[in-house]
């Protein structure tokens, strides 16, 4: 959305809130797609905008969003993707604003910040311990704690991608690089690091890679911070 061309006046809505008919450059709304074939629109070759329909409430806040990439199937199909797709939107659809409430803690029960008590993986130094026992159900933040009886983890390596790909395909170039150098740091990491490591001889890696196409000519930037590390039980 933040790509849209606000170029028309936001119709009103039965609720009070509006509604509003913009359209996007294509690779600004590729960025919704898979990886997959969001790579097919890094020259810009579609021919037409995306329309992009986007619903507020009457306070102003974001009810809806949706794309319509009918336009851009042409360009997908020449190059072999989504063959006999007729059909392709995107949809972002949020509710319930403000409505979830935590409930307080019981007297008396301690409490910690989060921000300062958690950190992401990519914040522990290689040969850090960290504990996943956050309340989450991801490894978004750890708790870091000494390599002891506590520690679930262990980090090996951090390894940062930043690779420009020319005339490929880039979806998974990052991850397989970050795979390939966590191998290396695993086999260079002091024993002490690996050797309780479960399942014996495996290790993990963590991380997203990012793409970043380029406005002109066919040039993909890949990056990505990745967390080398072993289970410790």
């Amino acid at each position: 959305m933040r790509h849209a061309d606000p170029e028309r006046q936001p119709a009103p809505t039965p609720d009070g809130g509006r509604r509003y008919e913009l359209d996007v450059e294509v690779r600004g709304a590729a960025v919704a797609l898979p990886h997959s074939v969001a790579y097919a629109f890094a020259g810009g070759r579609a021919p037409d905008d995306v329309p992009l329909t986007v619903a507020l409430d009457k306070d102003g806040r974001l009810l809806r969003a949706e794309a319509d990439y009918r336009s851009a199937l042409g360009t997908l199909r020449a190059q072999g993707l989504l063959k006999g797709v007729t059909s392709l939107r995107a949809e972002y659809v949020l509710t319930g604003h403000g409505e979830q409430k935590v409930p307080p803690l019981p007297a008396g029960e301690p409490v910690e910040d989060a921000e300062r008590t958690t950190v992401t993986l990519p914040a522990l130094k290689a040969g850090a311990c960290a504990s996943h026992d956050t309340g989450l159900s991801h490894l978004a933040r750890v708790r870091p704690v000494p390599c002891g009886k506590d520690a679930d983890l262990r980090v090996f390596g951090q390894e940062r991608i930043d690779e420009t790909v020319k005339g490929q395909n880039p979806a998974g170039l990052g991850n397989r690089l970050a795979s390939e150098r966590c191998e290396k740091a695993y086999q260079a990491a002091p024993a002490a690091w690996t050797s309780r490591g479960r399942p014996s001889g495996q290790y993990w890696v963590a991380g997203d890679e990012n793409l970043d196409f380029a406005y002109i000519g066919p040039d993909v930037t890949v990056t990505g911070d990745f967390t080398c590390y072993v289970v410790l039980r």
